[in-house]
């Protein structure tokens, strides 16, 4: 049994609650620290994490995870005679199989849950140019939905059938399975949208575009009244929840960012986290957000972090790490990400798989 197909195998990772006993875990660590901000009486409380090696392989990265589906994408880069091979893995709880591989990276990949449909985005490496491909499980053919030149940001997103992308010159598109395009809507020309969430049952896509070369603005737009809808200028990166209806953003405050919930419903945000964050990612039902903390001059090494949403509380997972690309939660209290570790000669990458658990039991009561 080769390592790719040790896949399944390694999801059995062992959490262990460490609070009352003496023993100890070769994947698990405890820490016993006082949790931070929420506007509580801070209490002891117990965080025990265990984390693992997802692939054994040391140029792997993750792309994406469907928690929805319990399906994951990854890329592989192989070298040989100073040439590099891409391959584009698909994994489940059954194991993994090859999808795509070729001389171009495959850069960002999703699936619709809805058609299961697979769209991911290629770079030339001849000229840069970039293709956005649809794809399914089973592979049989990968079909080119767009091709946008080199330097296009190509943002994209796939929900309920549909996948929605916008191109070069800003024109927002929407693309079916069967092949067929329907114009949806053209941004402010001279803007450049950096990222895009659809959501269909509200006829609504969330945007981040730049209007300038320092300044960002994250808006709603209805599909049907091409209506426009500011949400907050400043802001870095965002997410929707489907779950709840809300989106989660970042936008710097001075030398620090702070991390914000916004409700569609109500058009109010709520400061949710203020200090360094650089990346984040949602639970399925929002009831924890990791994020990562910016590396800074003196050092790339990065921290991860977990925000109790319940009660605002928050605690460190893990330190001194470099991490690279996206964060993926897998349910609850297990989430998926890749690591960076660089030696003097080359930097080896792992997807690494991370679960916690808290216990409450023992904090403190006003």
């Amino acid at each position: 049994m080769n390592g790719r197909t040790k896949l399944a195998a390694v999801l059995l990772v062992c959490v262990v609650i460490l609070a009352s006993s003496g023993c100890s875990s070769l994947l698990a660590k405890k820490d016993t620290l006082i949790f931070t901000s929420g506007g509580n009486a801070p209490g002891e409380a117990v965080l025990s994490t265990s984390i693992s090696s997802y692939t054994e392989e040391d140029t792997a990265i993750l792309l994406y995870y469907s928690s929805e589906m319990n399906t994951g994408l990854y890329n592989i880069r192989e070298s040989t005679d100073n040439r590099s091979a891409y391959s584009l893995y698909l994994f489940d709880e059954n194991g993994e199989r090859l999808l795509f591989s070729g001389p171009n990276p495959y850069t960002s990949a999703m699936i619709d849950p809805f058609d299961g449909s697979v769209y991911f985005k290629e770079s030339s490496s001849e000229d840069l140019s970039v293709t956005l491909y649809r794809s399914d499980f089973e592979a049989s053919v990968k079909t080119a939905v767009t091709t946008q030149p080199s330097g296009a940001a190509l943002p994209y997103y796939a929900a309920e059938g549909t996948l929605y992308y916008t191109d070069k010159d800003g024109i927002l598109t929407g693309y079916t399975a069967d092949g067929t395009y329907h114009y949806i809507y053209t941004f402010i020309p001279g803007s450049s949208v950096r990222k895009i969430y659809a959501d269909p049952a509200s006829s609504t896509v969330y945007v981040l575009s730049s209007i300038s070369a320092r300044s960002t603005l994250l808006f709603s737009l209805d599909m049907e009244t091409a209506a426009v809808t500011p949400i907050d200028a400043g802001v870095s990166d965002f997410m929707f929840s489907s779950f709840t209806g809300r989106l989660y953003y970042i936008k710097s405050a001075g030398s620090s960012d702070q991390l914000y919930s916004y409700s569609p419903d109500t058009y109010r945000n709520r400061l949710v986290y203020s200090g360094s964050v650089e990346r984040f990612a949602v639970s399925p039902q929002d009831d924890y957000i990791i994020f990562i903390t910016r590396n800074t001059q003196d050092t790339s090494a990065q921290s991860l972090w977990v925000i109790t949403m319940l009660t605002g509380d928050s605690a460190q997972l893990l330190t001194d790490t470099v991490f690279y690309g996206a964060l993926f939660f897998t349910g609850e209290n297990s989430m998926l990400f890749t690591t960076a570790e660089t030696t003097e000669q080359t930097t080896v990458y792992k997807v690494k798989r991370l679960e916690f658990i808290t216990d409450y039991s023992r904090r403190e009561q006003r």
